[in-house]
């Protein structure tokens, strides 16, 4: 999905650090279609006023820590998200007419500090990006881009699921969305681009990553030349709804339809092992540079359904260690990491818990080293 429009995004930048937020706007501005204009806190209603006073204004921008350094031009004696919430309250007075997404610029300290474990404020904001990682090569303005396209396109398709996720939703099994989804009344357009977002195009399910389809086709990403050329082949059934230009997403069931269809007489897909499948695409489509996908160590299937949540590299699910999913919908797929992560403490850090049904065996599976 193309960007919909080449005149620039306006939007406002609320921070308290005034020699730095110049900086800061900057590294979002340049080389972007994003024009960006940064301003002190003031007290809550005048912040809030000033923000709603710009009648072309596309997004908001703002530092978590508002309150965070005291000068005379600063009266502010909040943080982000109590503005987020008054900018959210506005809108609803407003009946939802130029609703525009609001995005949380903090470091990773206070990230800890004053945001991580207030769990009330996580859906005030549609993304979250950090201070210290700007500049640094990221995709920081590509992906606000995305999200402000995002709410172009849900506006102009009248908030329809199936123009926006371009898509009929009713051939797709175990999708069954909130009732307000299929309701343009009943749902804000920050409900649809988060919820596509969050609950569709960042989590495995109605579609897979590239990862995850090249462990689906048993391919060796990084060892195979012919990769890039093979998903030319697969290029009708990736994902063109809002926020694929930024992540690269395949419709997962489209992909089981498409094997059936170009190879009627090849076994299920899920049925063959990494050397099986290549085989079979090498075959159909002459790419004698395709590599077979092996086993992470300490695992033996090559039956590749997903991927380990430590390495990123293609597992058997019968090899795979169950962890814990929060917020899971039914149209999620499980998540594992492999034996080698946990015999090797990688996952520790990574915000990954196993899932209590999976204690003993990994005990007893430790045992045999």
């Amino acid at each position: 999905m193309k960007k919909l429009t080449n005149m620039a995004y306006n939007l406002i930048y609320i921070d308290d650090e005034i020699g730095k937020r110049d900086a800061f706007a900057d590294s979002l501005t340049d080389n972007s279609d994003l024009e960006i204009k940064s301003y002190s806190p003031s007290n809550l209603g005048e912040t809030r006023d000033l923000i709603f006073s710009n009648q072309e204004l596309d997004g908001v921008i703002l530092d978590l820590k508002l309150d965070g350094v005291k000068y005379e031009e600063n009266t502010a004696d909040y943080t982000a998200p109590s503005l987020a919430t008054a900018i959210r309250s506005k809108i609803v007075e407003n009946n939802f007419k130029n609703e525009f997404p609001i995005f949380l610029l903090t470091s990773q300290d206070n990230l800890e500090k004053y945001y991580k474990y207030d769990l009330t404020s996580h859906d005030l904001f549609d993304f979250l990006f950090f201070k210290q990682k700007l500049g640094e090569v990221n995709n920081y303005p590509q992906k606000i881009i995305s999200i402000l396209d995002a709410y172009k396109t849900i506006k102009e398709e009248g908030k329809k699921m199936n123009s926006i996720l371009k898509v009929d939703l009713s051939g797709l099994i175990n999708v069954n969305l909130p009732s307000k989804f299929y309701d343009s009344d009943s749902a804000s357009v920050y409900d649809i681009s988060k919820f596509v977002l969050k609950k569709i195009v960042l989590r495995q399910g109605i579609l897979i990553s590239e990862e995850v389809l090249a462990a689906r086709l048993g391919v060796d990403i990084e060892a195979s030349q012919d990769w890039e050329q093979l998903k030319v082949f697969f290029k009708h059934i990736k994902y063109d709804g809002i926020y694929s230009q930024v992540w690269n997403r395949w419709w997962s069931h489209k992909l089981v339809s498409y094997w059936r269809e170009v190879f009627p007489k090849s076994p299920p897909l899920i049925s063959l092992n990494a050397t099986e499948r290549v085989e079979i695409i090498k075959k159909q489509y002459n790419l004698p540079e395709l590599k077979p996908a092996t086993p992470i160590e300490k695992a033996s299937g090559s039956k590749f359904w997903t991927v380990c949540k430590v390495y990123n590299k293609p597992l058997d699910v019968r090899d795979g260690i169950l962890i814990e999913m929060l917020d899971s919908e039914p149209w999620h797929d499980k998540m594992y990491i492999s034996l080698e992560s946990i015999l090797e403490r990688d996952y520790k850090g990574k915000k990954i818990s196993i899932h209590p049904s999976e204690i003993d065996r990994v005990n007893d599976l430790k045992e045999g080293y």
